[in-house]
């Protein structure tokens, strides 16, 4: 049965839009990586390809939909939607991009291998995912939105990290002072307040996990992200796998655990943001899709992480 893979950069939906190449980039490095892996495990797989992209090198088992303009794109999504019974959805959670398409495809009864929509809008908003990890007891900081931090916090003398609360990866993500994040945040319109988050910042090791979720939970690998800060900002400059003499397999995988506990239709590929400090491992996000660092090299140099996905399905 043929997967239909969607990258949603890539696959012409913003085929009439300017939009960042860097972006542009790590979406096709996340589509490139996920098809070459199922293709050499022998799966058909389609894809909808942004015309102004470079074809993906051709192979028999790969059908790809050139897409010129929005409303080609519109209606490929609509014919693929009755075409193919199985999806993999790749997408930002930013203005509930992700959700939706995911929403799409529940109504149409075709099978999402990925995180259910209602998984997805609980960890979309990180305000709100925050909360709920902190009702279940997991390690996450505390959280405010920027107004209520702005009333309640401001008066602590600390470094904070704020970040829009449906972001994706360090994008608009600042590190700042009590005094510079109040100047910030008074600047902001209300509507635009009311998008951001702030949390105190943790010193300790940015790490992340990729994780397959099923009945069983397979850590795939553990990677350090590396962290650059200009001005206020905070950059992901890139991540490295194989990291695991950083984190205990176990500890990783109870965590993990508790993660699909709290949030039980997580399902498939996911993404953890952490933070380990010396007194605790501290979840930052949750990110319910494949990411960015399962297109390293470095991730495969033992099995083809997509095994995980091969053994749920028939060819």
């Amino acid at each position: 049965m043929t997967i239909f893979i969607y990258e949603h950069l890539t696959s012409g939906a913003l085929a009439d839009t300017v939009f960042s190449e860097g972006l542009l980039r790590e979406g096709d490095l996340m589509l490139q990586a996920i098809c070459r892996d199922l293709l050499v495990l022998g799966h058909t797989l389609c894809v909808m390809r942004d015309a102004r992209l470079p074809a993906i090198e051709a192979q028999p088992e790969l059908r790809q939909i050139r897409i010129t303009t929005e409303s080609d794109y519109a209606a490929a999504w609509l014919q693929c939607q009755r075409d193919y019974q199985q999806f993999i959805v790749i997408a930002p959670e930013t203005g509930k991009v992700l959700e939706q398409l995911v929403r799409q495809l529940e109504q149409n009864n075709k099978t999402h291998l990925g995180a259910t929509a209602d998984a997805i809008a609980q960890c979309s908003d990180k305000q709100h995912c925050a909360q709920l990890l902190q009702r279940a007891g997991l390690p996450t900081p505390e959280s405010w939105l920027a107004p209520d931090w702005a009333s309640q916090a401001a008066g602590e003398d600390k470094k904070w990290v704020c970040k829009p609360i449906d972001g994706a990866g360090c994008e608009d993500t600042f590190l700042m002072d009590t005094q510079t994040l109040s100047g910030f945040i008074t600047r902001q319109t209300e509507a635009h307040r009311q998008q951001l988050m702030v949390q105190p910042y943790i010193e300790g090791i940015a790490l992340s996990i990729n994780l397959f979720i099923d009945d069983e939970i397979e850590l795939l690998s553990v990677n350090r992200q590396h962290l650059s800060q200009s001005g206020s900002q905070l950059h992901l400059d890139y991540c490295q796998p194989g990291c695991d003499d950083l984190l205990e397999k176990q500890q990783a995988l109870k965590l993990a655990r508790q993660i699909h506990a709290t949030i039980p239709g997580l399902w498939g590929f996911i993404g953890v943001d952490l933070v380990l400090s010396d007194k605790a491992l501290w979840i930052i996000d949750i990110n319910p899709r494949l990411t960015l660092s399962y297109a390293e090299p470095a991730i495969r140099l033992n099995t083809n992480p997509a095994l995980a996905l091969h053994r749920k399905l028939r060819l």
